[in-house]
């Protein structure tokens, strides 16, 4: 019994030292379902999409909602940036809980790119995350290429017979 009340102790004063509510909990708020806008892109063209992410937890802090870029494997590779909810930068309209970010997109080969949003909570000592969002990378059968002056069209990436 001597035990457990020590421990209530302890933690009640290493969470006074840190600033925090001694009931902290360790499990993060929610972030909701993200999704991307176009959800496909050409491969070897710089494109922008939009990534969106409804967060209706009240213990949120606004400007810690990041979205990452993962790898195969589900693994961080880049922090991408910030998203917003304040009707700038893409957001559709402030303060609506809906954070968005806009980002381009370049990827010289087919595939897919790997995102997800991460948010911090007042409260929890971990963040929240999103279910990945992927983006899928078409090759293009077809890119023309123009240049001044130009007499003929000449079209790459065809099969030719």
């Amino acid at each position: 019994m001597r035990t457990l009340r020590k421990r209530v102790i302890i933690h009640s004063v290493f969470c006074a030292l840190l600033g925090l509510p001694a009931t902290t909990s360790a499990i993060a708020g929610s972030v909701g379902s993200a999704s991307a806008s176009p959800s496909s892109v050409p491969a070897g063209v710089a494109t922008i999409i939009t990534i969106t992410s409804a967060i209706a937890d009240a213990a949120l802090i606004p400007g810690s909602v990041q979205l990452q870029s993962l790898d195969g494997n589900g693994n961080v590779v880049a922090l991408v940036g910030l998203l917003h909810d304040d009707g700038l930068n893409g957001d559709a309209a402030a303060g609506d809980g809906i954070f968005t970010i806009q980002t381009p997109v370049l990827k010289n080969a087919s595939g897919t790119v790997t995102f997800r949003v991460t948010a911090g909570f007042r409260g929890s000592l971990t963040r929240g995350f999103s279910a990945p969002v992927t983006v899928k990378v078409t090759d293009s059968k077809s890119a023309v290429i123009l240049s001044p002056g130009a007499t003929h069209i000449i079209c790459e990436n065809q099969t030719r017979s």
